[in-house]
């Protein structure tokens, strides 16, 4: 998925940018007629990039955000120990001591192998072009 930002700050080869809305800066929800929709069109979302090492700030930049890592990781980080909760209650057998006992210490296992993860697999957003150089 492609989206344009901002450059905000840049820290070593990395770097904060602003989500651009629309092409002069409305949210692309309610197009020019901000007032009407009641929408905070001025919430700027704000993302941290990894290289950014070519642009400076002010720049408009191009991003491009794995939409698969992305999905990868919510499902590892946030399914897979609800997954695992339901499987430990399962395995417990209609005694509800060993659907608690099961299920807390798989959901425990499940939460400790999705922290480990999380550390090691980056989901990372990448600048594929400046589009507007100040």
């Amino acid at each position: 998925m492609f989206h344009e930002a901002v450059v905000k700050k840049v820290i070593g080869s990395g770097g904060w940018v602003v989500l651009t809305k629309g092409n002069n800066g409305e949210s692309e929800n309610c197009g020019s007629q901000c007032n009407s929709c009641h929408s905070d069109c001025k919430n700027n979302d704000l993302v941290f990039v990894d290289d950014i090492s070519f642009a400076q700030i002010g720049d408009t930049v191009e991003l491009l955000i794995e939409n698969t890592k992305i999905i990868i990781a919510v499902v590892v980080s946030l399914l897979f120990p609800v997954f695992m909760l339901v499987f430990g209650i399962i395995l417990g057998n209609g005694d509800i001591t060993k659907q608690a006992i099961y299920g807390g210490v798989l959901f425990l296992v499940a939460v400790v192998c999705a922290y480990s993860f999380d550390k090691k697999f980056k989901a990372k957003i990448k600048v594929i072009r400046i589009v507007e150089k100040i």
